[in-house]
């Protein structure tokens, strides 16, 4: 009767071990999904902590059931060990980055980053890569593409990472009007024009200083302060430009930008209509005027 080799009971104990940490994370996952129908950031990052601690399992697994095997055959697979190394290069710059943000830990699930130029809000991690989905930055603020985008984790040896997360709740926010120089007099028109900040911007003001105080004391860094900041330029075709940078919530930024420009380009046509009102009846006075003369 022939001996069945040492082999044959590792590779049935290995798909056995392997099946039950799959299944084991299976439930678990699922036990996480039906607590609710739209994932939060806290439930996403234990998925993905489960994910990856499952494989760390299968792979501590493996190699406790193999190591006599490995042992045996570590001498005789060198060549082996050298030309696999050279092939899966990739892979392994994927598994040292993974270490590298596992160590440093310059970011987390439900994070703002901007990896390789490339913006996004982190959705899930796991040994290999990255999972972002894309944030395009425009002039009125931040806005979701729908693109999700893997991104190696080598790239963390190769690219900057920057942590953007300061912009996920609140952002600074440049807005500019410009108008025709003979429209009004700009120094009546730019107190006007700090009033309408003012209106837009003062009752989110004390939320947002408070924001500011966070970010400061947790990164050591000295950030402006909320209160609005305005300037008046010109353009080259003689253009009158009144600018600010307001500092508001990232997701209304767009909304606060757009009421802030209509109200002041309706303060400046009402003017305008009140001064051209004015110019008429003078006109129609002075008419009257030359008209009884020459009676």
């Amino acid at each position: 009767m022939e001996t069945i080799p040492a082999w044959a009971y590792e590779l049935v104990t290995s798909a056995i071990f392997i099946a039950v940490i799959l299944v084991a994370r299976t439930l678990l996952v699922r036990v996480i999904r039906r607590q609710s129908e739209i994932l939060s950031k806290e439930q996403r990052r234990w998925i993905n902590r489960i994910r990856n601690g499952a494989w760390v399992l299968v792979l501590i697994g493996l190699m406790m059931i193999w190591s006599t095997q490995i042992h045996t055959f570590a001498l005789s697979i060198t060549a082996f060990a050298v030309a696999l190394v050279v092939a899966t290069k990739e892979m392994i710059l994927c598994l040292m980055g993974s270490l590298f943000r596992v160590s440093t830990q310059p970011y987390k699930v439900g994070d703002w980053v901007i990896i390789d130029n490339v913006r996004g809000e982190v959705m899930d991690i796991d040994a290999f890569t990255t999972k972002v989905q894309e944030i395009e930055a425009g002039q009125t603020g931040y806005q979701f593409t729908g693109k999700v985008i893997a991104i190696p984790n080598g790239k963390l040896f190769t690219a900057t990472v920057e942590n953007a997360n300061f912009s996920k709740n609140h952002m600074f926010q440049d807005l500019s009007v410009t108008i025709p120089a003979n429209t009004d007099d700009p120094a009546i028109l730019l107190p006007l024009f700090r009033d309408v900040i003012e209106k837009h911007t003062a009752p989110g003001r004390e939320d947002a200083q408070k924001y500011i105080r966070r970010v400061e004391r947790k990164s050591g860094v000295d950030l402006p302060d909320a209160d609005p900041q305005i300037s008046l330029k010109t353009s080259d075709l003689g253009h009158v430009s009144y600018k600010a940078k307001i500092f508001t919530q990232t997701k209304t930024a767009s909304d606060v930008a757009a009421a802030i420009t209509a109200d002041f380009l309706s303060l400046v046509y009402q003017r305008k209509q009140i001064a051209e009102g004015v110019k008429t009846a003078e006109q129609n006075a002075n008419v009257a005027k030359a008209g009884e003369k020459t009676a």
